[in-house]
C-alpha cells in the first residue's frame, strides 16, 4: 500500500472517530437537557401539588391531571408506612369532571411508584406496564408525582 492510501485511510479513520465522539457527546449532553428540563417541570407541579387545598371526595389527585401535565402523568398519596393507596394515571379526556381524566394504576405499578425515595428530588422508576418515568415526592413526603420519559428517550435515542 502506498504512503498516500494509508495518509487518507489514516485521515478517513481519524475522521470517523472524531465523529463518532462528537456524535456520541451530543446525545448525552441533548438527553441531559431534556432530562433537566423535565425535572424542573416536574419539581414545579410538585410544588403546587403540595399547596393544593383539594380535600374534596373524589378530587384527592386532581393534581395529576391539572392543567399542563403531560399525558400518561401519574401520581399518588403516599401513606404514613410509605405505601401508596390511591394512584392514578391521567388520560385522554373522557368527560366534563376532573376525575374522568384519570385511570387507576394497577397494585405493581403504585407499588414501583412508592418506591421512590421521599427526598424531593427526581428519580427514575420503571412503572410495569407504562416504562420509565422520572418521579418526585413533596418535601412533607405526602404526595409522588411522575412524568414520562418516553419523549426525552425518543428524543434522543436512549
Amino acid at each position: 500500500m502506498s504512503l498516500r492510501n494509508r495518509l487518507v485511510l489514516s485521515a478517513l479513520a481519524l475522521i470517523a472517530v472524531v465523529a463518532a465522539v462528537i456524535g456520541t457527546v451530543t446525545t448525552i449532553a441533548l438527553h441531559s437537557y431534556l432530562e433537566n428540563q423535565l425535572d424542573d417541570q416536574l419539581m414545579t407541579s410538585v410544588r403546587w401539588a403540595e399547596r393544593d387545598p383539594s380535600g374534596e371526595a373524589g378530587q384527592e389527585l386532581r393534581f395529576v391531571a391539572a392543567p399542563g401535565q403531560p399525558l400518561g402523568t401519574v401520581g399518588g398519596l403516599v401513606a404514613p408506612d410509605g405505601a401508596v393507596p390511591v394512584s392514578a394515571k391521567s388520560t385522554e379526556a373522557r368527560g366534563a369532571r376532573p376525575g374522568a381524566h384519570l385511570e387507576a394504576l394497577s397494585g405493581a405499578q403504585a407499588r414501583a411508584l412508592g418506591s421512590v425515595e421521599r427526598d424531593a428530588a427526581p428519580h427514575t422508576v420503571a412503572l410495569p406496564g407504562l416504562g420509565d418515568y422520572r418521579v418526585a415526592s413533596a418535601r412533607d413526603g405526602s404526595v409522588v408525582l411522575g412524568f414520562p420519559l418516553g419523549g426525552v428517550q425518543d428524543t434522543s435515542g436512549r
